[in-house]
């Protein structure tokens, strides 16, 4: 049985995660006016695609290993939320200090 409270919390952390790399590019660009689908373009979603592919895989084999009781779907799902969690709070720090050097440089 999947918990559904992980799983709801692992939804957040996607959407928060693509919303971070997608307006993460338009930060760095900052000056530049505002088109989604060309921010969504210069973002190279398939980057963020390769890297949750690979943390899915990480994470299907960590939950093979017995830990505590927890079932394995549950135990991915929890590995999958804190490996993204991760990434996102890196992307999030690292586009951030992009723009503050940006907007100090800009002005």
């Amino acid at each position: 049985m999947i918990s559904k409270k992980l799983l709801t919390i692992n939804i957040v952390v996607l959407i928060l995660l693509i919303v971070a790399h997608t307006l993460g590019n338009y930060l760095i660009l900052y000056p530049m006016r505002f088109d989604f689908w060309e921010v969504v373009k210069e973002s190279k979603p398939q980057y963020l695609l390769f890297a949750l592919a690979f943390f899915a895989l990480i994470s299907w084999l960590i939950s093979h290993l017995r830990i505590k009781k927890i079932s394995p779907k549950n135990r991915f799902l929890l590995v999958f939320t804190v490996l993204c969690g991760v990434l996102f709070l890196y992307i999030s720090y690292y586009d951030i200090t992009i723009f503050f050097k940006t907007k100090n440089n800009s002005y």
